[in-house]
Order: structure tokens, then sequence, then C-alpha cells
């Protein structure tokens, strides 16, 4: 369990709420009261123990878990809110130790992150994955804004970085995570850049990739990197269930811009980048139970030819071209309504 999971299992978000808004009142399953972030006349402020969230159903239309809460309401950044939460809750915030002497600052031009060509020591592997996922978040939240500037410009909020839990990572590092290739320990290479964690439902770390901010075109390494050892499965924003309208893309960062602006609560956003093929089978037979499948790879040669690949695989699929731009971020940045432009699918 990292950090923030675990200071949210050991903090109620109710008990909290409730000292700085004393008019909570239990209603059926949640708590309501007046929102303390706006003036409000009749409660729209709900509080669900269940799922440990907030949202303000009024004039703010703002919601999440424990960590938004106490930033808007103490105007904390999420670095203080951390620190904070974590003192009260007594978790210990890991820090991530960075070798002295790194044995390889940049790969080899043939590295290849192949999941079958190394041995990997799970459990080391895991507690060094978990390690470098703190810190990482540490840094996006340090007083090096370059993570927070990046992501920002691309179009995310705070509470989107939070949620997330992307990181920053501002050195190459070459560490030792209980990686074996061809009989020899390999040190797992970490460029500099933005870390993207995958934990899944669970704790233990599914994926992680960074997205090098040293990268440009024509570099024979590539913009993002799986570090060794990393699972090669794709990114999902929740669990999927049998009857959701699933929203396929490429890359994490289109995922999560629409997780940040859809609001239908029966919309899955999948992110497809670095999924292994052997695991396609599982994920054909999964989507085969949504009620529709928007396929919305970029609008380039590589993805009209995986789009190609799904729409073939599966009977509710439709296909959706990004439009004004090469992706859905950038239609985004353009201030086109992701919302009306997907919907238009399903009328």
């Amino acid at each position: 369990m990292n950090t923030t999971s675990e200071i949210k299992s050991r903090i109620d978000i109710v008990n909290y709420i409730s000292r700085y808004v004393p008019n909570l009142k239990k209603a059926g399953k949640d708590f309501k009261a007046c929102c303390p972030f706006h003036e409000d006349r009749t409660p729209s402020f709900v509080v669900s123990p269940k799922k440990q969230t907030w949202r303000c159903y009024g004039a703010c239309s703002d919601g999440g878990d424990i960590f938004s809460f106490a930033q808007r309401y103490h105007g904390w950044d999420f670095k203080e809110a951390l620190h904070q939460l974590a003192n009260e809750s007594n978790v210990e915030i890991q820090q991530y130790q960075r070798p002295q002497q790194p044995k390889r600052e940049q790969p080899t031009l043939d590295y290849t992150p192949v999941e079958d060509s190394y041995h990997c020591d799970e459990e080391k592997w895991q507690a060094r994955a978990k390690a470098f996922q703190v810190y990482a978040e540490e840094m996006m939240w340090s007083d090096d804004s370059t993570g927070r500037d990046y992501l920002m410009a691309r179009g995310f909020t705070e509470y989107s970085i939070c949620v997330n839990y992307l990181g920053y990572n501002p050195h190459n590092i070459s560490d030792d995570w209980g990686i074996v290739e061809n009989g020899d320990p390999s040190n797992v290479w970490l460029p500099r850049g933005i870390v993207i964690p995958y934990n899944g439902e669970f704790a233990p770390v599914q994926r992680l990739r960074i997205r090098r901010l040293d990268w440009s075109p024509g570099d024979k390494v590539g913009k993002i990197i799986p570090p060794a050892g990393t699972r090669n499965v794709a990114w999902f924003n929740r669990p999927l269930i049998p009857h959701d309208i699933v929203i396929i893309v490429e890359g994490e960062f289109d995922a999560m811009i629409l997780k940040q602006v859809v609001t239908n609560p029966r919309v899955v956003v999948m992110a497809t980048g670095g999924t292994n093929s052997a695991k396609l089978l599982l994920y054909i037979a999964m989507l085969s139970l949504a009620r529709k499948v928007i396929v919305a790879f970029d609008a380039d040669d590589a993805g009209e030819k995986a789009s190609h690949y799904w729409i073939n695989a599966l009977h509710n699929a439709v296909r959706l071209k990004p439009v004004g731009g090469k992706d859905i971020n950038d239609m985004y940045l353009a201030g086109i309504d992701l919302n009306q432009w997907i919907f238009e699918v399903l009328s």
C-alpha cells in the first residue's frame, strides 16, 4: 500500500470533514451538509463513507478524497496536505534513496525491456518500485515545479495529478531492482521524466512507465520507458463491470484527460500503450461484455491500424477519430468539448 492509500485507510473522511463542517448529518448511506465552499441554503455537500469521498452538487460542482478536501479547506498544496495528514495518521513518508554511484546513466541502444528476457526478484522489485513511486510523488510537489508545469501545460488539474499518483523523477537513475538478464545482475534505468504508475485495484505495482522529458524526435531510445520488470498490462481508470461504456485510447495521458472531464459514471477509460499482445485475448473477452466500446486512437497510420484490429475483434466497437489535432489531449487543449464528442456516438 502506498503512502496516500495508507493515510486514507487510517483517517475516516467523515470524521475528518465533520471537524470543519459541524452541520454534517447522516442522510441514508451518506452524510450531507451545506457546502463550506460557497453560500448554500440547501445541503448540497455529500460525503460518502463507503467511497471515502466528498462532492458538492451545488455551485462548486467539485469533489474528491480527503487530500483534495484538506487542500481546498486549508489552502494547502498537495505536499503540505500529505505531510499534515501523514503526521495525523502516524504514517511515515518513505524516502527513496538514490544510488551514490549509478552504474549506467543511459541505456544501450538495443535496450528492450521484454518481459520474458530476464529473471525478476518480485519481492525486491515491488519494494523498490513502491519506494520510487512515493519518491516521484514527493518530487512532483517539491520546490522543483518542472513536473507540475509540464502536466498543467497539457491541461491537467492539480486534483488529476494527485488522484492518478503522477510523479516526477528529476534525474536519470540506474538502480538495483532485483533484475537478472542473461544470468547477470542488471540495474533498472529510470530516466528523468513524468512517472506514470498503475497499481490497479490492489497494492502491488501492476505497471510503471516514465514519459521522458528530454526526448526529441529522432531519439533512438523511446519517449515512454517501461522500466524492466513492469507488467505489460492495460491501464483502466476503474475495474470494468458488464454494460459499461469503454473508451480505448493509446496513452495514459489521453486516458487521464478523459477521466478528468467525462462526467458519465458508466464510462471506463482504457489505455493500451505498452500492452503485451499475449493479454489481448483476455481484454477482448472482457470488452465483449461492454455496452459499447469506443475506439479513439490517434488519427495517424499507427492509430488507424490499431483501430482496425479492435473494430474487427469486437462486435460492439465503433471508431471515433480525434478531430482538430493529433490526439485527445490536443483536442482538449483546443477547447473541444470531449463529452459532446464522445456522446454523439451514443445518440
